[in-house]
């Protein structure tokens, strides 16, 4: 999976830093901004901390591959590289932990209740068992290894979580916590929401109705081996085999779909909204296998996007079959025509 494996890859890149390269540099008006609206500083907070984090010897340093791999994603929540990487510092989580008022924790936000975060077994959590004891999670978490030739396990845990993490973090240790997003994937069981072109909240398309949309044969939200629709970047057999791992062959077929129409964000990335009035949209359909094969085309898609619902018009060489499935239409924003 790419994108954990760029988000693996943070924790072991420190690179060398000159203290001096910044000294004699005023610090533009727009960076101290950036940190006042992301870190909640004050200006003349935002200009010590700036300076400080410039002067760190072992300051954490995104390679540019890997930030280049969730770079559009992390401007979109205003971050640039630098404020990004002083997001995942010790530094910062210190400064978290140190404002987290035990005797009244504040409440997460459901967004960040849904972000998932790697935790590093490591240092004041070297194992599944003290990471399940500071979260106080109900069970052990997930555990994931990377692929190089030194074995590091991450956690896998929830934003709720990583609050009771910080706050119950003993005094003057520290953890390495990485982001990721995923694309949100919200099916009804009992209603066509969220479906491509098709506004669920109208009466004649809710359950009750005699003459709703949805039907039993749409996919739910843990139905494998399930048809995607690909209209982008995934819609290419390389870059989709290099993601998913020679695990999970490849075979796309010519499709299209109705109810959408595409744009294109970051003035390069193709993305796919409702056109309520049937447009159609041509691309390849794709049989995704089970959950992981699933998990990595979502780390892939990032937030900025969502599974929702849609027919496929697959063309085979017996005709048009067409099939129940599943695409992912954008959500982080207005698009370009």
């Amino acid at each position: 999976m790419d994108i954990l494996q760029a988000c693996e890859d943070l924790a072991n890149s420190i690179t060398s830093f000159n203290p001096f390269e910044y000294s004699d540099v005023e610090i533009p008006k727009e960076q101290i901004q950036r940190w006042q609206h992301l870190f909640g500083f004050r200006e003349e907070e935002a200009i010590k901390e700036l300076s400080n984090w410039r002067a760190d010897f072992g300051r954490t340093s995104i390679p540019l591959l890997v930030w280049q791999e969730i770079s559009q994603e992390k401007k979109r929540l205003g971050y640039d590289k630098e404020a990004y990487e002083y997001s995942l510092s010790s530094r910062w989580l210190s400064r978290q932990a140190k404002a987290q008022n035990p005797t009244s924790p504040s409440s997460p936000t459901k967004t960040q209740a849904e972000s998932i975060y790697l935790v590093k077994l490591e240092g004041s959590i070297p194992d599944a068992a003290a990471l399940q004891r500071l979260a106080e999670l109900p069970a052990p978490p997930e555990i994931k290894s990377d692929q190089g030739e030194t074995t590091e396990l991450f956690a896998v845990i929830n934003g709720k979580e990583k609050e009771k993490l910080l706050a119950n973090l003993p005094t003057g240790s520290s953890t390495t916590i990485l982001s990721i997003s995923r694309a949100r994937k919200d099916l009804s069981h009992d209603s066509a929401y969220p479906t491509l072109g098709l506004d669920t909240t109208l009466p004649q398309n809710r359950p009750s109705s005699p003459t709703a949309t949805h039907q039993k044969s749409h996919p739910g939200k843990e139905d494998y081996p399930v048809w995607y629709f690909f209209y982008g970047t995934l819609a290419d057999e390389d870059r989709l085999g290099r993601l998913l791992g020679p695990d999970h062959p490849v075979s796309l077929i010519p499709a299209w779909i109705i109810g959408g129409r595409l744009g294109t964000w970051a003035a390069k990335y193709k993305a796919l909204v409702d056109d309520f009035g049937g447009g159609r949209v041509y691309g390849h359909g794709f049989l995704v296998q089970d959950k992981e094969a699933e998990d990595a085309l979502r780390y892939y898609e990032t937030g900025a996007y969502e599974v929702v619902r849609c027919e496929i018009y697959l063309e085979t060489h017996h005709g048009v079959n067409i099939v129940k499935g599943l695409t992912f239409r954008f959500t982080a924003g207005n698009l370009e025509e």
